[in-house]
């Protein structure tokens, strides 16, 4: 399973942020080849100089042929070249025109690029240089140190509202599919996260071999059972199981044998407890059962004499039979103690009995 960590989800985000620069690329390359003619027809219609559209066309340009070769630019060029030219273009268009132009919506557009693509510092960086240009600029034209270029006639020409209304659309257009791609990415990659995150979760709380819970998962059960039990004033019991003979059958057949016999074992004591109850791998060839609202011991020993009659039964590989048996050790809540490590160790002392009596049976705690 490939999982994403601290140290290779940055990939994943280099990948979205690099499909988002792309994006912008194509936006602001479409942008220039699109509505820079329309400003210099502009120009050309109202009676304007070429020398006023003169940045903005080098811009534009500029961003032309670059964008075939961006992805042989360094990277810190790569990615900062989209909004710095439309923030630059924007400031150019706010300097010659002021409000009469697009230059503004451009700046906009170009800001939120800015802080899309680069870390947080560097965006709010760059957001301060480019508003603190459009101040200044703000500043020259209230001050009448800069003038606009055209009268009334501009706010109600054709040519300047195909302009305007081109330059805005495309870029809306652009930005939006691009912050839509980026937010969808986005949301992949965190619905993948979250996937793995719960794989985790379970490879964590269950054994790989058997799929039984683990010692962790069964600890948390048994808690959850004793709470329970303690409502109900019922009680609940533990059954500490040891295979006999699995180190000499795993040694004597190979390891092959070993998992077939113990993903089988799993199986018998699934079949062998109800589904209210707990059967988990806690160890190499250590199980556990937890069996809840028990009225009376009689029902924990025949579970454990069903499991033991379960286990004993072959166990079939290649052309041989496998041959295991099960000691069992059992305590109980509340009688042989109020938590999850006193039952267990209690239940574990039970076991160690049975395996220095003769193994393949089962011994209560009190018994021991």
């Amino acid at each position: 399973m490939e999982q994403i960590g601290p140290d290779n989800a940055a990939l994943p985000q280099r990948q979205i942020r690099d499909k988002f620069v792309d994006r912008m690329w194509l936006c602001v390359c479409s942008y220039c080849v699109v509505v820079i003619p329309i400003v210099i027809w502009r120009e050309l219609t109202l009676g304007g100089g070429m020398a006023r559209v003169a940045p903005v066309t080098a811009l534009s340009v500029l961003a032309i042929a670059v964008t075939p070769v961006r992805n042989r630019l360094p990277q810190v060029v790569r990615l900062g070249m989209p909004p710095a030219l439309l923030a630059l273009g924007g400031l150019a268009g706010l300097y010659s025109y002021g409000l009469q132009g697009s230059g503004m919506i451009a700046v906009i557009f170009g800001s939120v690029c800015a802080i899309t693509v680069a870390p947080l510092r560097v965006g709010v960086a760059a957001l301060s240089l480019i508003w603190l240009a459009v101040i200044v600029i703000a500043l020259c034209y209230m001050r009448g140190v800069l003038q606009a270029p055209f009268g009334v006639e501009f706010a109600s020409s054709a040519v300047n509202w195909v302009g305007t209304t081109t330059t805005t659309v495309l870029l809306t257009v652009y930005l939006s599919a691009a912050i839509a791609d980026y937010q969808r990415s986005t949301g992949l990659l965190l619905h993948k996260v979250e996937r793995q995150r719960d794989q985790i979760a379970a490879l964590a709380n269950h054994d790989a071999l058997t799929g039984l819970p683990s010692l962790r998962l069964a600890r948390d059960r048994l808690e959850m059972a004793c709470s329970h039990a303690l409502r109900t004033h019922t009680r609940v019991a533990v059954l500490f199981i040891d295979l006999d003979g699995f180190k000499c059958a795993n040694d004597s057949h190979g390891h092959l044998a070993g998992d077939l016999a113990l993903r089988t074992v799993a199986q018998r004591l699934m079949d062998a407890v109800r589904t209210t109850d707990t059967a988990a791998r806690i160890g190499g060839d250590e199980f556990l059962v937890i069996l809840n609202g028990v009225e009376a011991e009689a029902v924990a020993i025949r579970t454990a004499q069903k499991i033991i009659a379960a286990i004993a039964e072959p166990i079939l590989y290649q052309d041989r039979r496998l041959r295991i048996g099960a000691s069992v050790g059992i305590s109980f809540f509340p009688d042989h103690g109020q938590t999850s490590d006193m039952l267990l160790d209690h239940a574990d002392q039970a076991m160690y009995r049975v395996k220095r009596t003769g193994k393949n049976d089962y011994a209560v705690f009190r018994d021991a």
